[in-house]
């Protein structure tokens, strides 16, 4: 399975090589393909503008039961974005933020045959596994005991968040890791 999600990356980069490359000299830069990703996550596009070099990750357990649907949508959401930061860099909106899903990267799967270019799949992830996060303790004045991720418990923790009681008003406090 993996052989064939290479081939088909390999593919899309041919055809996307053909449409930009007019001197027949250009060479692709293929992205290097890893198999890490788990949870519902279907697959990752980085790219390091840098070094001008590319990685898609694909998650094993969502390609294996969706095999089909995963070669045709998923690998090509990838590769598309991967083609869009070769093609035109970095695309930030007005506030600075990344697009990552905007009007380059639809037109880029179209280019490849998507008609309807969606942002997230619509795979059955029920039975996935995915990563347990850590969970702490807070309390505040009125008693109530507060049940946080690691995400927020590191942002209090950091000085970039705080967080008040809903019931009393009053600034929560670290009391201990849940175990």
């Amino acid at each position: 399975m993996k052989r064939i999600v290479e081939d088909r990356v390999l593919d899309l980069m041919v055809k996307y090589e053909s449409a930009v490359g007019d001197t027949g000299k250009f060479t692709p830069q293929i992205p290097d393909i890893i198999f890490e990703t788990v949870g519902r996550t279907a697959g990752w596009a980085r790219f390091n503008f840098y070094l001008g070099k590319g990685e898609l990750d694909f998650n094993v357990e969502l390609m294996t039961e969706n095999f089909g649907e995963f070669l045709k949508t998923t690998v090509t959401h990838e590769v598309a974005h991967h083609c869009v930061s070769l093609l035109n860099g970095r695309i930030l909106s007005k506030s600075g933020r990344n697009v990552s899903h905007g009007r380059q990267w639809k037109e880029m799967m179209r280019f490849f045959g998507i008609d309807e270019p969606k942002r997230c799949h619509s795979y059955d992830t029920f039975n996935v596994s995915s990563r347990k996060l850590r969970r702490f303790r807070y309390t505040c004045d009125c008693g109530f005991e507060h049940n946080l991720s690691i995400i927020i418990h590191n942002k209090i923790r950091k000085n970039k968040q705080t967080r008040v009681c809903n019931l009393c008003d009053s600034q929560i406090v670290f009391s201990h890791e849940i175990k």
